[in-house]
């Protein structure tokens, strides 16, 4: 009886220490997740003030791009009113009678001179409609960014006036400790719990390695 009672036994010891190992680990890992969970909620007022600042920068550099692009436009844009006019001034010379009386090397350089100023106002209207859609891009990227900051300063003013009642301490508290309640419950169940489990299934290894030893 002895005999097939011990392995019976041996086999409850195993389960119960693997289960408790299981359960430690899966405790312990839910608080690891806890911990990570909460960290950033602890601190969402200093999370939200730093994504503040974020945004104050990214306005700042938003409104000096939409600055230097509205520099950059009217140049360009004056500039292609002249070469247009510049153009229609050299066609007005290409008539069917200027053809025939000006001079054939002045008429060359003239279609030559119509041809870069036509390649010229069509690299400028390219170039302002790109500084319009960067322009346009600032602008709408500004736009966001002060929506955002808005909504978080919103948030803040809502953590500010929440802190002072008795309801949001005990949540801070709360949020504190579940994670170290966890890690402290998988200590207790590797520590007190499994050890002594551990400690007796070994005994009676060596018991029954010493009691084999006699037998034979």
């Amino acid at each position: 009886m002895t005999k097939l009672k011990t392995p019976m036994t041996e086999r409850a010891a195993m389960r119960a220490i693997i289960s408790i190992a299981i359960a430690a680990l899966a405790i312990a890992a839910l608080g690891v997740w806890l911990l990570l969970r909460d960290r950033p909620r602890l601190n969402e007022d200093q999370v939200l003030r730093e994504q503040r600042e974020s945004l104050v920068s990214k306005i700042q550099e938003a409104e000096q791009r939409i600055a230097s692009f509205s520099e950059l436009i009217p140049p360009e844009e004056e500039k292609v009113l002249k070469t247009e006019e510049l153009i229609r001034q050299l066609e007005k010379t290409q008539s069917t009678w200027d053809m025939f009386i000006r001079h054939r090397a002045q008429q060359r350089a003239n279609n030559e001179r119509l041809a870069d100023l036509r390649a010229l106002n069509a690299t400028t209207i390219a170039k302002v409609a790109e500084l319009q859609q960067q322009l346009a891009r600032a602008k709408w990227d500004r736009d966001n960014h002060e929506i955002e900051r808005t909504r978080i300063e919103s948030q803040l003013r809502v953590i500010e006036a929440g802190r002072a009642s008795g309801s949001y301490q005990v949540h801070r508290v709360w949020l504190t400790m579940r994670a170290w309640l966890c890690f402290a419950v998988a200590v207790f169940l590797l520590g007190p719990v499994m050890l002594p489990l551990v400690i007796e299934q070994r005994r009676r290894r060596k018991e029954g390695v010493t009691v084999g030893g006699r037998e034979s």
